[in-house]
């Protein structure tokens, strides 16, 4: 086992999305694991006068005018890697000077590759022509994408930095009933907030994707932490949010899903028709079905709330099996088996750190959670049923009715004893 040195580059900084953060994260995660140089790649701004002559070139030539400035690699490396959001930023790659000469071996991963868009997206796909091995996140298209390219295609899931996004070693409360992020149904966004407007739950939402303000590390940072405090994470298929506008998509699976187990929420929604769901989240409750037809989300949700024990348990289940099935490393130990190359130290030695927290969860499993109760909210009057919390492997128990009887009789007889030696004196 040797240590190997990778050259990463990425589209992330391309217009600074937040959708961006997926590839930034995935980048971080997989240099994390050994002696890693990482490359950014992002148009600039142009004129009119440029527009308009790259328009001409994309009539004559069916791409665009190439608007990166240019970077030189002089390094050698043991491996080249393209993390990308989609096909067209792989044209970015020409302004990298001399990245097919730098390693043996090199892939690109791309998060975004539709059938319906391979067509119109074939003279961006040629350049995967240059690559060893191509892996998609989209299943569906592999196939499809693999007709415009002489490289082997394959399917390969997306992940989390589970490290960062999980809650163990030592859970924290809740607080946040709901979360919902990006892409939804609108009819239950509106009852969610009507639900918001009585007090009977607390509902975050961030629907309005833009620039990232103070960089991805804080963006992902949020979003991890916002995720790992909320009990329920909403997450559609892309079948079920197009169905209700009346738009056409293919179905494939939303990168949410390894958000939402990584960070332990119990995810609702509607799973996307894909075979490779049943796969990657093939474990109880890794997605509770909210029925669309008729929409009732305010008794879907006092319905979930009976079973608390329910919950807890799929709340701990998502966050052990993302532990152990669903971080970058496990996508990057892939990527290294099918170049050929051997697992790094670096690698082992966050699956190792994967596996214990992993533990923590199982464990945490085991105990058993009956009195766990969340706060029962009913209109504007709010008060929290007693629960019970794990911390750390520890199990604190709230006290019961008896025990508060008891206290309170404890209580009163302290304060008489003492009435009585008052007296006395």
């Amino acid at each position: 086992m040797q240590n190997l040195k990778i050259c990463l580059a990425s589209d992330f900084n391309n217009g600074r999305h937040l959708y961006n953060g997926l590839c930034w994260e995935a980048v971080q995660a997989i240099a994390s694991t050994g002696d890693s140089t990482i490359i950014s790649l992002a148009d600039r701004a142009r004129g009119r006068l440029w527009k308009i002559r790259s328009g001409v070139e994309r009539r004559l030539t069916g791409l665009p005018r190439l608007s990166v400035d240019e970077i030189s690699i002089t390094d050698r490396f043991d491996c080249f890697v393209y993390v990308g959001m989609n096909p067209e930023n792989l044209l970015m790659l020409k302004a990298l000077k001399g990245w097919q000469e730098c390693a043996p071996r090199s892939a690109v991963f791309l998060f975004e590759s539709w059938s319906s868009k391979a067509h119109q997206d074939r003279q961006y796909l040629k350049l995967l022509d240059d690559f060893d091995h191509v892996f998609l996140f989209n299943a569906a298209g592999v196939q499809t994408i693999q007709k415009y390219t002489s490289t082997p295609c394959s399917f390969l899931p997306a992940a989390a930095d589970c490290l960062k996004a999980t809650p163990y070693p030592a859970p924290e409360n809740r607080s946040i009933d709901i979360y919902g992020m990006g892409r939804g149904l609108e009819p239950v966004h509106e009852q969610l907030v009507d639900m918001t407007r009585t007090g009977e739950l607390f509902y975050l939402w961030d629907h309005q994707p833009g620039p990232v303000a103070n960089g991805y590390e804080a963006a992902r940072l949020r979003t991890h932490h916002v995720i790992r405090h909320s009990r329920f994470f909403i997450s559609f298929g892309f079948a079920a949010a197009a169905k209700s506008s009346s738009a056409s998509v293919e179905d494939a699976l939303p990168t949410r899903l390894f958000e939402g187990a990584a960070g332990g929420a119990v995810q609702i929604g509607s799973a996307p028709k894909v075979a490779e769901f049943q796969q990657l989240f093939d474990w109880p409750d890794a997605l509770i079905e909210m029925p669309l037809d008729p929409l009732d989300v305010r008794s879907f949700y006092h319905e979930l709330q009976k079973d608390q024990t329910r919950i807890n348990r799929a709340s701990t289940q998502a966050a052990m099996h993302a532990l152990r099935r669903h971080d970058w490393v496990y996508r990057w130990a892939e990527m290294l088996k099918t170049l050929g190359l051997s697992e790094t130290p670096g690698v082992m030695a966050r699956r190792s750190r994967l596996s214990e927290l992993a533990a923590i969860a199982e464990a945490d499993l085991k105990i058993p959670t009956v009195g766990r109760k969340a706060p029962v909210r009913t209109g504007r009057k709010r008060s929290l049923a007693p629960r019970s919390l794990v911390t750390s492997g520890k199990r604190h128990l709230a006290f019961t009715p008896l025990v508060q009887k008891l206290c309170l009789k404890l209580m009163v007889l302290t304060i008489w004893s003492h009435h009585m030696i008052m007296l006395q004196t």
